[in-house]
């Protein structure tokens, strides 16, 4: 298994409505939609958005850790 390198995504899940979060990072090469599950809430620990170590790999996101907050 090749191991998968970790960037940083911005995860935003909407107030109301959508129930999908949008995740992408910075230069916007990678953005989609994800159900929101209770472990991604518990992730965002009750914030609308957030950021995190992570990777995509076979259609969904893998969290790795809590990034630091960026400015994008």
């Amino acid at each position: 298994m090749t191991k998968q390198k970790l960037q940083i995504f911005k995860v935003q899940v909407p107030l109301y409505g959508d129930p999908k979060a949008l995740i992408y990072n910075e230069d916007d090469t990678i953005r989609f939609f994800a159900p929101i599950t209770d472990d991604l809430l518990q992730s965002m620990d009750g914030q609308p958005k957030a950021f995190f170590y992570g990777f995509v790999a076979n259609n969904s996101f893998h969290i790795k850790k809590e990034a630091p907050w960026q400015d994008w």
